[in-house]
């Protein structure tokens, strides 16, 4: 059966239907790791209104993020966080300071925190 929510969800952010087949997909990851030997990896947009690739965007399931508590504080001042890859991350007066499961430092935007986060 057609996933027409995904169709409409397409089609309003890109324009384009996705003229559902009526075929389930397989749920593979084929499309992000590809079986055969290649030095080709897919660079992927940064956010899900600009994917092109129909069929990537068709295997898209839905999840819920585990209820894990991690830490937070907001920032007054504008910070930097040093990631992995030895650049540095800036965050503006306001955002918050959130410290992971592993003890990892990020940034979490003001608004996205208070979207997506409850105190405990």
């Amino acid at each position: 059966m057609p996933d027409h929510g995904k169709d409409e969800f397409w089609k309003n952010r890109t324009g384009i239907s996705l003229q559902p087949d009526g075929a389930k997909t397989s749920g593979s990851n084929d499309l992000l790791y590809p079986t055969r030997s290649t030095k080709e990896m897919n660079v992927l947009p940064e956010r899900v209104d600009d994917i092109k690739d129909v069929e990537l965007f068709k295997s898209f399931s839905n999840c819920m993020k585990k209820p894990i508590t991690v830490q937070a504080v907001q920032m007054n001042k504008q910070f930097q966080v040093e990631t992995l890859e030895g650049n540095y991350k800036t965050g503006k007066p306001g955002d918050y300071l959130m410290c992971g499961i592993d003890g990892e430092l990020y940034i979490c935007d003001k608004d996205i925190f208070e979207r997506s986060y409850d105190w405990v």
